[in-house]
């Protein structure tokens, strides 16, 4: 059960990911997901990955990815992810 909210410190959408062995540190992040000349916007990728460094938050939580963008003020909803269950400890 969750104990504090979750606060994103950093955030960045890649291409790819490359964990080390230990699974502890990162030895790639592919950050070029830029949209190309006539391509519509928002930007989107049939792939994309994901990196978040993440404070508190201690406990399990369920969370979505949701893509978004703001359109003259509002919020207008592209895509959102299934649920997914994550332990901060």
């Amino acid at each position: 059960m969750a104990t504090e909210t979750p606060v994103v410190r950093y955030f960045v959408v890649c291409d790819e990911i490359v964990k080390e062995e230990d699974g502890r540190s990162l030895r790639n992040l592919r950050h070029d997901i830029v949209r190309l000349p006539g391509q519509p916007f928002p930007c989107s990728r049939e792939r994309m990955a994901l990196y978040a460094l993440v404070t508190n938050g201690r406990g399990k939580h369920r969370l979505a990815v949701e893509l978004a963008f703001l359109d003259q003020g509002i919020e207008r909803s592209i895509k959102t992810s299934a649920t997914f269950e994550v332990d901060f400890g």
